[in-house]
């Protein structure tokens, strides 16, 4: 049974919007397009959608432009908290710009702490679905390892690497097989590969959809881990995606639509999702 919020009442404020610049959705069922919204709330947390092209914090940008901004106008301390890095307040974990669905915030400072510590210990959960398409030729873009294996396995399976930056301004990263003893250039999950868990997979017309599954994440590590095995989410050009015929900008077809973690105050688990994601 999921514990689902109501959405709240949007801020009218176009600057806290995602970027108007930005397409519609790639999925046909887009609960709220490209306005944030409070999926659900407590004195503790707010798990709140972000929509595509739309930052999550701050990265050198104006804070009108991110969704935590969006979130302080609503409840203003969630600035003030000290979280994972400065001017991200009660932010636990980040989306990409383009990437749209479900991200977590702690109240105050002793939730955050928990919430943040249960991160680290493996304890929150998040599940993606990747709407990809096959990459011609089957090559990975330069920089990968040869792919894990060659077809698609049939029923659940996982993906492991660690990961090292890549290309001009370290923009992108590249799975890498081992780590590299007093090197920052590698990185591990506590020395262990990072995990992206694939649930289930099914083919339709478009390509390949992913359904999958992070207990501890690395930036870019689906979209990375995918590309890797020949199945680039779509228009996600960083990291090879084939080219689609000329349309409005739309964003890549990557979706965050489950989080469960330990409550900050009681344990219990909690679980929320997007509507219509069992």
């Amino acid at each position: 049974m999921l514990n689902r919020g109501k959405r709240r009442a949007m801020d009218t404020d176009a600057s806290l919007q995602a970027d108007p610049s930005g397409g519609a959705s790639p999925w046909n069922d887009s609960p709220w397009g490209d306005s944030p919204a409070v999926v659900a709330e407590t004195g503790d947390f707010a798990v709140v959608y972000k929509p595509p092209f739309m930052h999550s914090a701050p990265l050198g940008l104006r804070r009108a432009a991110t969704l935590l901004e969006w979130y302080a106008r609503i409840y203003p301390p969630v600035l003030a908290l000290k979280g994972m890095k400065p001017a991200e307040g009660g932010l636990i974990h980040r989306l990409d710009y383009e990437t749209e669905g479900l991200v977590l915030m702690g109240k105050n400072q002793n939730a955050l702490d928990a919430l943040l510590l249960g991160q680290r210990q493996g304890f929150m959960v998040k599940e993606y679905s990747a709407l990809t398409r096959c990459r011609a030729g089957g090559s990975p873009p330069p920089g990968f390892p040869p792919p894990p294996f060659g077809e698609l396995p049939r029923a659940s399976f996982c993906i492991r690497s660690f990961f090292r930056p890549w290309g001009p301004g370290r923009k992108a990263v590249r799975p890498a097989e081992a780590l590299l003893p007093g090197r920052k250039e590698t990185a591990g999950d506590q020395g262990r590969p990072y995990a992206t868990e694939v649930l289930a997979w099914e083919q339709g017309e478009g390509g390949v959809c992913f359904h999958l599954r992070l207990k501890r994440g690395f930036r870019h590590q689906i979209r990375c881990h995918l590309s890797w095995i020949g199945m680039p989410v779509r228009r996600d050009m960083l990291y090879g995606a084939p080219e689609e015929p000329a349309e409005p900008r739309r964003p890549f077809a990557l979706r965050s639509r489950l989080i469960r973690f330990p409550d900050p105050r009681t344990g219990a688990t909690r679980e929320y999702s997007l509507p219509g994601y069992q």
